[in-house]
C-alpha cells in the first residue's frame, strides 16, 4: 500500500471519540512510520538496522498489519519517538489539534538536496566530519554504538584513502 493509499484511508475513517483513551489506528501508524522513515530518507533496511527487527517486520507495519508492542516500540524509538507512541491507548487530538501539532511538529522542514557518496572524494570529504560526530546533544543514547561504529569506518577509510592517495601520487 502506498502513502497516498493510507491517506485516503486515513481521510475515511470515521471521527474517533475524544473522551475515550482509544490505540492510534494501524492506518495512522502505517503512515507516521512510513512517512517519518521517509522525512530521515532511510530505506526499509535502515529503520531495521536501526530498530534491531527484521526488514519483514517493517514492512508489515508499513501494511497496516498488527505487531507486538515490542517492536512498535523499538520501531518508534529508532524514529525518534517514545516507547508506547503506536500503540499506547491516548485520547485523541481531533482534526484541528492533530493538524496544528503536524504543523508545530514538521511545519519547519525543507527539502534538501544531498548528493550520494559516489567517490572517493565524496568519502574523504565525510571523513573530515567525524569530529562532529563526537558532539552530539540531541541523538538519543540508543545510537551511541552506531556513531561509535560510524566514525571508527570513516576514521578508517579516511586512513585507508590517505595510504591509496600517497601511493598513487608516488608512481
Amino acid at each position: 500500500m502506498n502513502v497516498s493509499d493510507i491517506v485516503e484511508k486515513i481521510a475515511q475513517m470515521p471521527e474517533r471519540r475524544t473522551d475515550v483513551p482509544t490505540r492510534p489506528p494501524l492506518e495512522v501508524v502505517a503512515f507516521v512510520v512510513r512517512w517519518s522513515r521517509n522525512l530521515k530518507n532511510w530505506k526499509v533496511s535502515t529503520l531495521a538496522d536501526f530498530a534491531r527487527v527484521s526488514i519483514s517486520t517493517v514492512e508489515r507495519v508499513e501494511r497496516e498489519e498488527r505487531m507486538s508492542e515490542e517492536a512498535l516500540d523499538r520501531i518508534a524509538v529508532a524514529l525518534g519517538y517514545e516507547k508506547g507512541a503506536y500503540h499506547a491507548p491516548r485520547i485523541p487530538l481531533g482534526p484541528e489539534k492533530a493538524f496544528e501539532s503536524l504543523v508545530e511538529t514538521y511545519g519547519h522542514l525543507e527539502e534538501v538536496a544531498v548528493s550520494p557518496m559516489k567517490t572517493h572524494r565524496a568519502i574523504r570529504e565525510a571523513a573530515k566530519c567525524d569530529g562532529i560526530l563526537l558532539h552530539r546533544p540531541d541523538v538519543p543514547q540508543t545510537y551511541d554504538d552506531d556513531i561509535a561504529n560510524l566514525a571508527e569506518y570513516l576514521d578508517l577509510a579516511s586512513f585507508v584513502l590517505a595510504e591509496w592517495i600517497e601511493s598513487s601520487f608516488d608512481d
